[in-house]
């Protein structure tokens, strides 16, 4: 399926932001050979899974990619935004979607390895390969990402940009994660 040309001056500022998300500090040691050893087929596992996803549906990829910024704004990129109830039954998750593609993708990685690997791994190889698949960037993704046992969709109603905010309110919702009016406007679209 071929896309516009302008989907790649959409998506690569996205994208450059959600690689900087996926760096953020956090308290465990990410490594891009995190499961090497464990389940060395996982990220072709993943990558298969999600290609198939987006070339079933061309608009999967972005919805991937907002899945995954959806997760990272709140608490981490924990997936969190993937427990039943909590953040994904949010006001501000509303019209968020993808959910069945990082299903599909937990499920064939279980197939292989069972128990291994996380979904917040999955995730966000998931919106690398997204990414991939309609023509954007890539990166090394880093892993080794613990799953969230919790969901808060209290953080969810504050933390996430909704879209009747005002300027002000964006840019201050964008601020307090430590990221810039540019980096607001390319979230945005």
């Amino acid at each position: 399926m071929g896309y516009p040309k302008s989907i790649g001056t959409i998506l690569v500022p996205i994208v450059v932001l959600l690689v900087s998300m996926n760096y953020m500090p956090c308290k465990a040691q990410l490594t891009t050979t995190f499961y090497d050893d464990t389940c060395p087929t996982a990220l072709t596992t993943i990558n298969d899974s999600i290609s198939s996803a987006v070339s079933r549906n061309g608009r999967m990829a972005a919805f991937i990619i907002r899945l995954h910024f959806h997760d990272c704004f709140v608490q981490g990129c924990d997936a969190s935004i993937l427990l039943e109830g909590g953040e994904k039954a949010a006001p501000a998750n509303d019209g968020v979607e993808g959910y069945e593609a990082i299903e599909a993708a937990k499920a064939a990685v279980e197939s292989v390895c069972q128990g291994v690997v996380s979904c917040a791994d999955i995730l966000a190889v998931a919106a690398r390969d997204a990414s991939v698949a309609v023509g954007g960037p890539s990166w090394a993704v880093r892993l080794g990402r613990k799953d969230s046992l919790d969901s808060n969709p209290e953080q969810a109603a504050t933390d996430l940009p909704r879209g009747d905010n005002n300027l002000d309110q964006l840019i201050a919702s964008f601020a307090r994660k430590r990221l810039s009016v540019r980096d607001m406007v390319a979230l945005s679209g």
